[in-house]
């Protein structure tokens, strides 16, 4: 039997000449938009482990696949995966802590066929298991890991919309087991169920009997042989799609939210194996079903993650230290929206206002500082809006904002004020003379001449404007050149710093996106407007976003919608003679109404929104890659230990890790730099690199067959491009060497 342990990473690092860097779209700040996710907490490895079966547009890498996102306790992150469970609904989950496994069992694909599968995530891959015996197909139903017997316990479901289940099986890792006992709780799906390590039972509260019945709220708990009935003098109100997590530091099981038809709940609840108990904090999230809850053992807290309200999906991360619920370790990202206003308001910074969200427009500010967004908070600020205009300021610091409407759509309120913002405050500027109140205009700073250069717009009667304005710092002038651009609403400008022009692209000249998009493009000098005659153009559009990049020297345009009302999700660059489309592997979703803004300090440009609340940077950039580098060598076993990666070795990324899974680490472990990289034998094996100038660094995890090795990189420019290479040497009894080496890894540093 091979007894693996020790595992010690070797990396050799060498600074790469000839990196090429190319054009690339990089998600950044991303977090999942999920519907019917599940979430556990992975104690091997330290991590929550998000499940989310629905496939949605804003997705950053579209797969049939369901997506695993990771929570390191300050952000989300994506697993990359090739393989795995299809797209679906209400599947079940549960962690199987003595063999390291998420488990995941069934769910439907949301056109009524329900799945039978059970799968298992390692940290690295999912794996479809192959059991002699399975439940039947369903979805809704709840999983429970029971620690005390090894086994993971499901219960329920439904088999189509009207019929619920209230059989019982148990997985334990090999097979399922139905468990026929005696008295169970009566049929019911879109239940919740969690361990209780202290009293070691299985509690099952609520959920949905079928159909349209009135949920249930009942407790019950299973100690592996039968399910016992709580009937109690309090309860929660019945409900279903709501969570239940075990709170091992107070040794209570914590119930928050769900609902029935016509209502969600807020409530926070606690369970101590007599009594519930509600909980009245001063803060709690707001009302939802279909949110997730996990207790994350490397933090003491509770997670709850999303959800779902009156149609919408939410997206708040929030944190229950046993006394108060907390929104978010980290600053959340902005909530999604479309059209909102974009611009870089000072050296490193990227200021962006309001845009519009379900039931009306917003008014909140953020601030990117090219990690994160922050929120800005001043005192004084303008009514919410969307499909306002933001440009730079005239004194290159701060910015302008003019006009916007209160909601989107027909009949919406149009506003006409204008605002400086200093980088701290907002000041409404009411200038005697100033352009019509408009909205879906475009503006933008010519630097040279010292003007901001407005254009075009959706007036309050409707009608679409061609009029031009210029903002000289202190007051609006009107300019009536010889030639214009027709009327049109949800065009672009951009000023091409090279050839010191103005640039238009694109617009709608029917009100709203109802038809007449166009796809002509104009420049502006300060005198006049000319047409230009490119042999090729873009598709028409209107609802894109379009910025200078300075570095590439080249306007980009990106996304919008024809007037299919199909959105778009291509790329485009205008070098003032040509328009050429760009090729990406990774890209964001076609969207309209997303904001763009060009952040000259880092040299790339800063994309947010279009429905997606996901953040994405544009530019070039060396690309970032991970590879396999080498076989590894198991020694005295069948199977050698696997090192994979988590996430990518990118500037700023704080997250990248690299990963032994496979071993059965005993003692502490050891992150061993080398210069070099080199193909020599070592132990009966290959050795991928030249072990010398060794520096060791501690291990983050050990146990469980799983050891996480930190790689923080740090926003340093000079590393781009560097590569490094990785290998896991492990003590193995069996060998007859005595060690094992993993595969080798070849990372590239990128930006």
């Amino acid at each position: 039997m091979r007894t693996a342990m020790w595992p010690v990473l070797l990396l050799g690092l060498l600074v790469a000449d000839g990196i090429t860097a190319q054009q690339r779209w990089r998600p950044r700040s991303m977090r999942p938009r999920p519907s019917h996710h599940k979430m556990v907490f992975d104690t091997a490895r330290s991590r929550l482990v998000l499940v989310t079966g629905t496939a949605t547009s804003c997705n950053p890498l579209p797969t049939p696949f369901v997506q695993t996102w990771e929570w390191d306790g300050l952000d989300w992150s994506l697993r990359r995966v090739t393989n795995g469970p299809a797209v679906r609904f209400e599947h079940s989950v549960a962690y199987d802590m003595r063999r390291g496994r998420l488990v995941m069992f069934g769910g439907h694909d949301g056109s009524g066929a329900r799945f039978g599968d059970t799968w298992e995530w390692d940290g690295a891959r999912w794996a479809r298991q192959r059991p002699n015996n399975a439940p039947t197909p369903r979805s809704g139903a709840a999983m429970a890991y029971d620690a005390a017997r090894g086994r993971v316990v499901l219960f329920g479901g439904r088999v189509d919309w009207s019929t619920a289940l209230r059989d019982t099986w148990e997985w334990d890792g090999d097979d399922w087991r139905q468990i026929f006992a005696e008295v169970a709780p009566q049929r019911r799906s879109r239940h919740a169920m969690v361990y209780d390590a202290n009293r070691q039972r299985v509690v099952l509260f609520g959920g949905a009997r079928g159909g349209s019945q009135a949920p249930l709220g009942d407790t019950w708990e299973w100690d592996g042989t039968d399910w016992r009935s709580r009937g109690v003098a309090v309860n929660p109100p019945a409900r279903h799609e709501h969570a239940l997590v075990y709170d091992p530091t107070r040794g209570v099981t914590l119930l928050f939210g769900g609902g029935r038809p016509g209502q969600a709940y807020a409530d926070t609840w606690e369970w101590d194996g007599n009594h519930w108990t509600q909980r009245s904090p001063p803060q709690q999230p707001s009302a939802r079903q279909l949110h997730a809850m996990a207790f994350d053992g490397g933090r003491g807290r509770v997670v709850l993650f999303g959800g779902a309200f009156g149609g919408q999906l939410l997206e708040d991360t929030w944190e229950w230290d046993g006394l108060t619920w907390r929104q978010d370790a980290g600053t959340p990202p902005p909530p999604p929206r479309t059209f909102a206003a974009m611009v870089e308001d000072g050296p490193g910074s990227i200021l962006m206002f309001g845009g519009f969200r379900t039931g009306g427009a917003l008014g909140d500010g953020w601030s990117w500082d090219g990690v994160r967004w922050r929120p800005t908070s001043p005192s004084v600020r303008p009514l919410p809006r969307g499909a306002a205009a933001l440009a730079k300021s005239v004194s290159g610091s701060g910015a302008l904002l003019f006009g916007g409407a209160e909601r989107d759509g027909f009949g919406a309120l149009v506003l006409g004020d204008t605002w400086s913002w200093s980088g701290a405050a907002w000041t409404n500027l009411r200038p005697t003379v100033a352009p019509p109140p408009r909205a879906r205009h475009a503006m933008v700073l010519d630097p040279a001449r010292g003007r901001i250069v407005l254009f075009g717009g959706l007036g309050a009667a409707g009608n679409v404007r061609a009029d031009t304005w210029e903002w000289d710092g202190s007051a609006w002038t009107r300019i009536t050149p010889m030639n214009s651009p027709v009327a049109r609403a949800g065009h672009a400008l951009a000023y091409d710093a090279r050839r010191r022009r103005v640039v238009l692209f694109g617009g709608d000249t029917v009100p709203l996106g109802l038809g007449g998009v166009l796809s002509d493009t104009w420049e502006w000098d300060g005198v006049d407007w000319v047409e230009l005659q490119p042999a090729a153009s873009p598709p028409a559009r209107g609802g894109h976003a379009m910025v200078f990049d300075d570095l590439r020297q080249r306007v980009v345009v990106y996304g919008g919608a024809a007037s299919s009302f199909l959105p778009l999700g291509d790329t485009w660059e205008w070098d003032g003679t040509t328009w050429t489309q760009g090729t990406f592997v990774l890209a964001p979703s076609g969207r309209e109404g997303a904001a763009m803004a060009y952040d000259q300090s880092r040299q790339q440009s800063l994309l947010f929104g279009g429905l997606c609340g996901n953040t994405w940077s544009h530019g070039q950039m060396v690309l970032a890659a991970a590879e396999n580098s080498g076989a590894g060598c198991a020694g005295g076993a069948a199977t050698p230990a696997t090192l994979t990666w988590f996430g990518l070795p990118e500037l700023g990324n704080g997250s990248f890790a690299v990963d032994v899974v496979g071993a059965a680490p005993t003692v502490p472990m050891a992150f061993t730099w080398s210069a070099g990289r080199g193909s020599v034998p070592f132990a009966g094996c290959t050795l991928w690199l030249d072990p010398t100038q060794l520096l060791a660094v501690p291990a983050q995890t050990n146990g469980g067959g799983f050891a996480s090795f930190p790689a923080p990189m740090p926003e340093t420019a000079g590393l781009s491009g560097a590569l490094f290479y990785a290998q896991a040497v492990l003590l193995d009894t069996a060998a007859p060497s005595g060690l094992a080496l993993s595969n080798g890894l070849r990372f590239s540093v990128g930006y």
